[in-house]
């Protein structure tokens, strides 16, 4: 578990032995379990189940890529405080020890966030007070135990009660701060069901096609004596370079083969079923799926999906724009002894736009996603 120092968290070998596969073998009532714990107060496993559902599904892992990267492909400004914009700018961070630039700060506030909805990132500072970057806090180490705001590090001195956070030391970032509970995460209350639908009804496809669907050959020799031998090998030989199941058998020998299957059991039930898990996947992270679903992808479908599309960027980015504003250039303007009260950080997001055209011919049906009025109009996050 990771232990406190006098400059920094660290994390120890041990750590990457904690919760390890929480995945693996999941079952409801596992689950069912996970999500209680986080009620009480404790959601490591949940956040551990949620890094790893994170990596190994590919659906997941590509819808959430696509959400992340509509912010993380923004350039930002400081309005009110250049001073601030430049030394963000040039912080470089050490990879080596593990210390986070700038950029790399945005980017953990994305990504596996949306799932455990809450991100944790320590300040780091030289000895002379300087801010050189950022070390990430894994969220499988956060409790709230005993309370609901604040979370706290999970460590092996104080596992039951949590090392509390000094607000002047970390920054404390909320995917959704609309939920009355933190504990809950965000996204993965619906992806770690559907996580394990799809692998359950994957195991269930797999038992399937071993009794149904793989191809059986099967090799009758006949005849005697040293040919029958040669027949033989050169037939199991067959069946090995094939590399399908599969059986030799000799003259004389009756065999009966028993169906226990049906005209129906072909293993659409799974294939569907599949399908539909992918698209509820690509709706709860994206809102929309026509990108993988080409009978709904016309022009007017596409149209609402990038609105969509386009509010998840915006909501995000404020989110991240109010964690920084609130939390971050208070402490620059201490360091830098700059008056940041006004200053905003803010990202620079293009005007998009998408015309569809009308059964009469009008094109005016345009979507400014990008105007200063909608900006002002939009609702703002705590």
């Amino acid at each position: 578990m990771p232990k406190v120092t006098s400059d920094r968290i660290i994390l120890t070998q041990r750590d990457r032995e904690e919760f390890i596969d929480t995945s693996v073998n999941l079952t409801p009532e596992k689950l069912v379990s996970i999500l209680q714990t986080a009620r009480d107060g404790e959601p490591m496993r949940l956040f551990k189940l949620s890094e790893e559902i994170y990596r190994k599904d590919p659906d997941i892992f590509q819808s959430v890529q696509t959400r992340t990267s509509n912010v993380t492909n923004l350039d930002w400004v400081i309005e009110g405080a250049p001073k601030v914009e430049d030394y963000l700018r040039n912080m470089r961070g050490s990879s080596p020890d593990g210390i986070k630039d700038f950029s790399q700060f945005i980017a953990s506030l994305v990504g596996s966030t949306y799932l455990t909805g809450v991100r944790v990132n320590e300040l780091l500072y030289d000895d002379s007070a300087q801010l050189i970057g950022f070390n990430q806090i894994p969220s499988y180490f956060l409790t709230y135990k005993d309370q609901f705001y604040m979370p706290k590090l999970w460590t092996q001195a104080s596992q039951d009660a949590g090392v509390q956070f000094s607000r002047e030391k970390v920054i404390v970032h909320y995917h959704d701060i609309t939920v009355e509970d933190y504990t809950q995460g965000a996204l993965v209350q619906s992806l770690a069901w559907l996580y394990l639908f799809r692998t359950t009804l994957f195991k269930a496809q797999l038992s399937f096609s071993e009794r149904y669907g793989k191809p059986f050959l099967l090799i009758q020799v006949e005849g005697q004596g040293d040919g029958y031998d040669k027949d033989l090998d050169n037939a199991r030989r067959v069946i090995q370079g094939l590399g399908i199941p599969g059986g030799v058998f000799r003259d004389g020998v009756n065999m009966e083969f028993i169906s226990s299957g049906t005209s129906a059991s072909d293993g659409s039930f799974f294939e569907i079923s599949l399908r539909d898990i992918k698209k509820s996947i690509q709706k709860v992270v994206l809102g929309q799926t026509s990108s993988a679903d080409s009978e709904d992808s016309n022009r007017s479908t596409a149209q609402e999906h990038m609105k969509i599309l386009e509010k998840y960027r915006r909501d995000d980015a404020a989110g991240i724009e109010n964690t920084i504003n609130d939390q971050l250039l208070p402490v620059l303007g201490t360091i830098l002894n700059v008056d940041t009260s006004a200053a905003r950080f803010q990202f620079q997001i293009d005007e998009a736009q998408e015309e569809e055209d009308t059964d009469d011919g009008d094109t005016d049906d345009t979507f400014d996603s990008g105007s200063s009025e909608q900006r002002e109009a939009s609702p703002e996050r705590a």
